[in-house]
């Protein structure tokens, strides 16, 4: 289309204009389509598209027409952009004001807007560097791009080397407008902006509000791994010193009262039985013979007081012998889960009277053992509150409450120092299996907001610089 067409030969391509803008996504696709599609509505040699980050600052240049991407380190682009400082600046412009600028015209700035009949600018003395007018054609026309309330975003400058008609210059208000409505809407929210426009009233409100805030007591809560235990178990150990010859159950196996869990090596209890049995039939038959003896032979009688403690301490050694060789033999004195190791590590060990072998521990009686990092204690009342969420049902919660706590940290399996806490499940709720893991959830004392947002990195300073 010449310059200076008819009007109705434009309506068409700017409604075409306007729905491209209309479906650009981001800002990226919008300049492409200002740069290389506003051409059929104001036929241009160069299209220039500059932006003001954030809708503030004097803006960069952007999208070039005929160029897939801008090189920032060319001289031109730093010169195009000094130039639009210079001639525009900062300021706000009312929105759809076209207005010519041309790069070789220090006036042209100043010109009034084509919104007139007479709109224009007369070419005056140079303003632009000598190279950048020697690269530019020497006719421009600036559409400032503007949503409502004159906040500037941007600019598009199109250069050639004809004059601009008036019908152009219409035009070029449409499209203005057109593209700065475009530009707003993708344009991300100017929070600067926003909060330097909030006035003092509401400012003082909003940081009384968060003070006010800040204060509001909440629960203290923390996190910690926990695993079920078992709650008063009967506790298996060896009852005398020995060897292990072999055990009789399998982990988690269900037991009744007086089945044998554990044998022990009975060979030394076994010979020294039977030793101890013989020497007592030894000394009772001596006895025998002398109390028989003692009613013809005063010496015999005699010997009867010294022969008689003697069968005494047979007897007893015969009784602790037979006991020795009955523990050899360990039952189970009450029906749970066994619970224990692997059997065959135990065969064949030597333990000693009151080492540990296993546990027998009721299933439908279970505990919550905590590992409360002391990075992250709290203080806890009596009781507290906790909730275990387990592992492989992190949505199944079970309430409970605090039984009693560690006073003093100690090394966890990990290698982290912690603070041991047994915690009741509710009694109302099917307990969980022994052993499974999960993460529970302290509840201490209210405390204010602020306090849960800087103990953290309270704590973490005081660790770093000793404070």
């Amino acid at each position: 289309m010449a310059p200076g067409g008819p009007v109705d030969k434009i309506a068409p391509e700017m409604l075409a204009l306007a729905a491209a803008a209309r479906r650009a996504g981001s800002i990226r696709e919008l300049a492409f389509v200002m740069v290389n599609r506003s051409q059929a509505v104001l036929p241009a040699t160069l299209v220039l598209f500059w932006r003001r980050r954030g809708g503030r600052g004097n803006g960069v240049l952007t999208a070039a027409s005929g160029v897939l991407a801008i090189n920032r380190e060319a001289p031109f682009v730093a010169d195009v952009e000094q130039f639009l400082v210079d001639r525009i600046g900062g300021a706000d412009r009312p929105p759809g004001t076209a207005q010519r600028l041309d790069p070789g015209a220090a006036d042209a700035a100043d010109a009034a807007g084509a919104t007139g009949a007479g709109a224009g600018a007369p070419d005056g003395d140079a303003c632009a560097p000598a190279r950048l007018a020697a690269q530019l054609p020497p006719r421009g026309l600036l559409l400032p791009l503007a949503v409502r309330g004159g906040r500037l975003l941007g600019g598009l400058w199109l250069l050639r080397a004809t004059a601009w008609s008036q019908d152009e210059l219409a035009a070029a208000n449409d499209l203005a407008d057109m593209y700065g409505h475009a530009l707003g809407a993708l344009e991300p929210a100017d929070l600067g902006a926003i909060t330097w426009r909030m006035d003092r009233r509401r400012l003082l409100a909003g940081i009384g509000l968060g003070i006010a805030l800040s204060l509001v007591p909440f629960e203290q809560t923390v996190l910690a791994p926990a695993t079920v235990i078992p709650r008063d178990p009967v506790v298996i150990t060896a009852p005398m010193d020995g060897v292990v010859e072999r055990v009789m159950v399998e982990p988690n196996e269900r037991v009744v009262a007086g089945r044998e869990l554990v044998r022990l090596d009975a060979t030394t209890v076994r010979s020294r039985h039977e030793l101890a049995l013989r020497s007592l039939a030894v000394s009772q038959a001596e006895l025998l013979r002398l109390q028989q003896m003692s009613f013809s032979d005063p010496e015999a009688k005699a010997r009867l007081g010294l022969l008689q403690p003697m069968v005494d301490q047979r007897m007893v050694e015969a009784a602790y012998t037979e006991e020795l060789f009955r523990r050899a033999t360990v039952t189970a004195p009450a029906a749970g889960l066994a619970m224990l190791g692997d059997p065959a590590a135990w065969r064949g060990r030597p333990v000693v009277t009151g080492e540990r072998i296993m546990v027998i521990a009721d299933p439908g009686r279970v505990a919550l053992e905590i590992q409360l990092p002391i990075g992250d204690a709290i203080t806890l009342e009596e009781h507290a509150r906790v909730v275990f969420f387990p592992n492989g049902a992190p949505l199944a919660a079970l309430e409970g409450a605090v039984l009693h706590q560690g006073f003093e940290a100690v090394l966890t399996p990990e290698g982290l120092l912690a603070y041991r806490l047994v915690a009741t499940l509710g009694e109302g709720e099917a307990p969980p299996r022994i052993g499974i893991k999960g993460t529970a959830r302290l509840h201490g004392e209210a405390a204010p907001l602020l306090l849960h947002l800087i103990r953290r990195p309270m704590s973490w300073l005081r660790q770093a610089v000793g404070w």
